[in-house]
């Protein structure tokens, strides 16, 4: 297991019992806890369209997070973009599958699934990382 995905004790998540498609699906593709209900809220529902009006009423966040969401789902490609800036969920039979799989796991044992989702690097982490790398790579080369 990649060190970043240990928690803040050094420890990774207890993942044991969770099948590797789910702990793949939530490393790669969910980073926030809102992202996932969002996914979940579409999954329930995957013939119906919503607008980020809706999500955001069915989940209680703000409209412009909602928005956001719906947008990160779509540039991973688990969500289209239908008119008039509403979404619905995308993707063939695998992702049909590891969706539900995601979903079991969720409601079956959402603090493994919450504590996956904790144990990424945040976004922010993540490129102060790779600047500092380059801030300090480039202080090494100058002898400084």
């Amino acid at each position: 297991m990649p060190k970043h995905w240990l928690n803040e004790f050094g420890s990774r998540p207890m993942t044991k019992g969770l099948p590797r498609r789910v702990q793949d699906f939530v490393r790669v593709h969910l980073d926030s806890v809102e992202l996932l209900e969002v996914l979940m809220l579409l999954l329930a529902q995957p013939e119906t369209a919503f607008s980020a009006e809706r999500v955001s009423d069915q989940l209680g966040t703000a409209t412009h997070s909602a928005r956001s969401r719906l947008r990160r789902l779509q540039a991973k490609n688990l969500v289209e973009q239908l008119e008039n800036d509403w979404f619905r969920l995308s993707g063939g039979e695998d992702i049909a599958i590891t969706l539900a799989a995601v979903s079991e796991a969720y409601r079956d044992r959402p603090s493994d699934i919450v504590a996956l989702i904790d144990a990424r690097p945040s976004e922010l982490a993540r490129v102060l990382t790779v600047a500092f790398k380059v801030h300090g790579a480039s202080r090494t080369k100058k002898g400084t």
